[in-house]
C-alpha cells in the first residue's frame, strides 16, 4: 500500500502546465499527463483542460467521483437539495461538451496548489486555487468574452487508482466560493471578461440527453 507524507503546515507550489515539454514536471519522467505521483495526477488535470482532453480527463477521475459545486451553483442550477454535486458520468459529459464546443478557444489554466493537513496514509488532500481562462467567440463578434473561473477554491481527495495501484485518481473535487473581488483587483485585459466558478462554466456546457 501506499503511504504519503503531507506536511501540516500549508506549502504553495506553481503548477504551470508548459505544454510539449514531453515529461511530467513533478517526477522527470514520462508524459506531461503522469498520474504516478498525486501532483503529477493534479499536472494532469490541467494538461487535460489545456489540450481539451476528455479521455485524459475521465482517467483522472475515480468510478465514485463527485464534484460537489457551491450552494449558489448548486441552486442556480437546480440541482435536488441535499445533492449539490455530479457524479463522473455527468462531469465528463460537460466537460467534453465543452471541450467540442467551437466556440469555445484554446484554454488557459494555472493551478496553485495548497497542500493540505495529513490525512489517511493512502489519501492526499489538496486546496486548488485554479485559475482557468477560457475564451469564447460570440456570434458576429470580433472578441469575444472571457470566462475567468477563479473565484473559488477546489478541495480535492486524491486516492491509488483502483485499477492501476502505481497511479493516483480524484475520487472527489468540492467547490468552494472564496468570496467576490474588491474594487481594482481584476486583471486588466482587452477583452470582455467573466469572472465565476469553476462549477458554472461546467454548467454552461451542460446539456441533459
Amino acid at each position: 500500500m501506499k503511504s504519503i507524507y503531507i506536511p501540516a503546515v500549508l506549502v504553495m507550489a506553481s503548477l504551470v502546465l508548459l505544454t510539449g515539454c514531453g515529461k511530467d514536471r513533478v517526477t522527470d519522467t514520462g508524459p506531461e499527463y503522469s498520474r504516478t505521483t498525486p501532483e503529477g495526477l493534479i499536472e494532469a488535470l490541467a494538461y487535460a483542460l489545456e489540450e481539451k482532453d476528455a479521455d485524459i480527463y475521465a482517467e483522472c477521475l475515480h468510478d465514485e467521483y463527485l464534484f460537489t459545486f457551491t450552494a449558489k451553483d448548486a441552486d442556480d442550477m437546480g440541482l435536488p437539495p441535499g445533492t449539490p454535486w455530479w457524479d463522473k458520468t455527468d462531469d465528463v459529459q460537460a466537460m467534453n461538451k465543452m471541450f467540442n464546443d467551437p466556440t469555445v478557444r484554446e484554454i488557459e489554466c494555472l493551478m496553485p496548489v495548497y497542500v493540505g493537513p495529513p490525512q489517511a496514509p493512502d489519501t492526499a488532500t489538496y486546496r486548488l486555487e485554479l485559475s482557468l481562462k477560457v475564451p469564447i467567440i460570440e456570434e458576429d463578434a470580433e472578441q469575444g468574452i472571457i470566462m475567468w473561473a477563479n473565484h473559488s477554491w477546489l478541495d480535492v481527495e486524491i486516492v491509488p487508482d483502483p485499477y492501476d495501484g502505481d497511479k493516483w485518481v480524484f475520487r472527489g473535487i468540492r467547490e468552494e466560493w472564496k468570496g467576490d473581488f474588491g474594487p481594482g483587483s481584476a486583471p486588466a485585459m482587452s477583452q470582455r471578461a467573466e469572472y465565476t466558478s469553476f462549477g458554472s462554466i461546467k454548467a454552461m456546457f451542460w446539456v441533459e440527453d
